[in-house]
């Protein structure tokens, strides 16, 4: 989709914008699980 919105001819930011909240977002999202879920590995436990 991204590449769509580069390609009609969309701003930078408004293609970014929505990639880089997401990204922040599914990161949040698996700290915290990581954090607050007994029996779970720490993040990250590995990069690779």
């Amino acid at each position: 989709m991204a590449f769509l919105g580069v390609a009609l001819g969309a701003s930078p930011p408004f293609v970014l914008t929505p990639v880089l909240s997401g990204s922040l977002l599914l990161v949040l999202i698996a700290a915290a699980f990581s954090r607050w879920v007994k029996g779970a590995l720490p993040y990250p436990h590995h990069w690779l």
